[in-house]
């Protein structure tokens, strides 16, 4: 078996085999067949196409920064060929070249948990949903004014998103190729007013008004889209309202309400150590003494990164070198799940996956405000 750069000579292959575990239309998309805006790659067992994967290119929040990361997309394997190696091969592919072309993190969406789990992917945060009542969303007036958005809205949308985003750890940052700034006209209920929107599309079919993003600046702006949505009673039943702002679910009073969450969780590896730490923002630390962490990293399938490596706090700046004494082991997804702060170091060694004295472990926590909830507004 051999893993190669996807050549759009594979466009057809690589869509069949996608479309067996993802679903989708029989039609290939012609945007396959060109310069696509992500890396692929292709499996090949015996001359036979056996496995397909994708990295996208994206870039996602920590700690206020941007920082590049590899969005794994669409890892398809055979029927025939499961279970003989192909996946892992794949995996330990990408994580290769996601170093080479500089992107120290990478997060996925797991179908198949145990895979992505065995090469150091853990979780890192979420993406959640709520299904309430359309009824719970009247009775509350705003003086806001909207209008339908239009072309000449989209960049005063995107700085929105901007804003919110970079605020909340784990959004993407949409300023890459990887996404159509039109896209926010896609919906039929595409909302705006100054310091927000609100994306809204109608299931008349399943009397379900899907609310695919509302963001806004200020508790005002957030109460007249969320009036808006109150407009559709008596024609729709049910909203199902994506939470990108973790603090708007504070507008409504929730636990009064009848409300169902989703929560699909997403992993987050780090891939390179170093130079993932260097991308970060480290808010807290311009507040904290000059301190050393001594950490020994477990990662076979990322050997560039194993072994001891020493971070750094001075001058309120924050950096990896290689040495110390490894008085810290953490493993592959430990290092994960302690970078995006979703679990405490107590957490993460009750979970096997960090050993050593609390005592050394105490500014792990306080770099990323562990225990927190990182998100995401966006499936790939």
């Amino acid at each position: 078996m051999t893993v190669r750069d996807y050549r759009s000579s594979d466009a057809d292959a690589a869509w069949r085999l996608r479309g067996v575990p993802f679903g989708g239309p029989k039609e290939t998309p012609e945007l396959w067949r060109g310069e696509t805006t992500w890396r692929g790659f292709v499996a090949e067992t015996g001359g036979e196409r056996t496995g397909f994967a994708m990295i996208r290119p994206y870039r996602q929040f920590f700690g206020g920064r941007a920082v590049p990361m590899g969005g794994i997309a669409s890892v398809a394997v055979a029927p025939q060929a499961r279970g003989k190696g192909v996946g892992s091969a794949l995996l330990d592919t990408i994580l290769a070249t996601m170093r080479a072309d500089g992107q120290p993190i990478s997060a996925l969406y797991p179908t198949v948990p145990a895979l992505y789990r065995g090469r150091g992917w853990e979780r890192g945060g979420v993406l959640e949903s709520i299904d309430l009542p359309v009824h719970a969303f009247q009775g509350r007036r705003s003086a806001i004014e909207l209008r339908a958005a239009t072309e000449a809205d989209v960049p005063a949308m995107q700085d929105c998103y901007h804003r919110m985003a970079q605020t909340v750890d784990g959004m993407l940052d949409r300023r890459t190729r990887s996404f159509r700034a039109r896209q926010l006209l896609d919906a039929d209920a595409s909302l705006v007013t100054d310091g927000g929107y609100l994306l809204a599309q109608p299931n008349r079919e399943q009397r379900v008004l899907e609310v695919w993003e509302l963001v806004a600046d200020t508790p005002e702006v957030a109460l007249g889209l969320l009036d808006s949505i109150g407009s559709w009673t008596g024609l729709l039943d049910r909203v199902k309202l994506h939470i990108a702002d973790e603090t708007l679910l504070g507008v409504l009073e929730w636990s009064g309400l009848d409300g169902r969450k989703r929560t699909q969780p997403w992993l987050l590896r780090v891939v390179d150590l170093p130079a993932a730490v260097a991308a970060r923002g480290w808010p807290t630390a311009p507040y904290l003494d000059d301190h050393t962490v001594d950490l020994e990293i477990e990662d076979r399938h990322a050997p560039w990164q194993a072994g001891r490596q020493r971070l750094i706090v001075k001058n309120g700046e924050v950096a990896v070198e290689p040495g110390g004494t490894g008085a810290v082991q953490l493993t592959a997804r430990g290092l994960g799940a302690w970078y995006s702060g979703s679990a405490s170091t107590a957490g993460l060694r009750r979970a096997g996956l960090l050993r050593g004295d609390p005592e050394h472990t105490a500014l792990l926590d306080l770099l990323v405000g562990a225990p927190g909830t990182a998100r995401m507004a966006d499936y790939f």
